[in-house]
């Protein structure tokens, strides 16, 4: 038990409410206006949280192109804009809009429109347009258009109008179902409507 003293110097430290510390916030209290660094003076911003914790602003205004960028690795990342991550991310990655990832993903990943990952991914993936890993692929696979992985372990729909237009691929492990196939070796079953 700390001396009554010491709580505000805690609380400031740990940048919590002496109520969040002890445990009361009520649960109204979740959805909540943070004490942000600027005005209420409806300019777009983009904000960056650890946690809860506040780690990043920046002005958005006149932005066609908004892209959530970070060197080194990352956990689980989200991200409503493009993502770009130089280094590996050891949980999920999701990204609203293309998503580029420089080394690998353990956790899975989806994106609304095109996805890279550098080396491995894990844990399936999906995306709205095209697919590309330059390593393992390993899980489901989903893709709007075209898929390309060096191998891919699972089952992979990549059929026009529906999950992707091709498969580029070393070997593919899984069942298989596109509009056209182009790989070395196949282990699973194949639906194709090429002849």
């Amino acid at each position: 038990m700390p001396d009554i003293m010491l709580l505000p110097d805690i609380v400031r430290i740990l940048e919590v409410t002496l109520e969040e510390l002890y445990g009361l916030a009520n649960k109204t209290e979740m959805i909540k206006n943070y004490d942000l660094p600027w005005e209420d003076d409806g300019v777009l911003r983009g904000v960056v949280f650890e946690g809860r914790r506040l780690v990043h602003t920046s002005d958005l205004a006149g932005e066609d192109r908004v892209v959530f960028s970070m060197e080194g690795d990352a956990r689980d990342v989200w991200s409503e804009w493009d993502l770009e991550i130089t280094g590996n991310v050891g949980g999920s990655a999701k990204a609203h809009r293309d998503m580029h990832i420089g080394g690998s993903v353990a956790g899975g990943a989806s994106s609304g429109r095109d996805m890279s990952v550098g080396t491995c991914l894990s844990g399936g993936a999906s995306c709205g347009r095209d697919l590309d890993v330059g390593g393992d692929l390993s899980g489901g696979v989903s893709a709007g258009r075209d898929v390309a992985g060096a191998d891919i372990h699972g089952s992979v729909s990549a059929a026009r109008g529906i999950s992707a237009h091709s498969i580029h691929a070393g070997t593919v492990k899984g069942d298989v179902s596109c509009e056209t196939l182009e790989c070395e070796r196949i282990e699973g079953n194949i639906k194709t409507s090429e002849p």
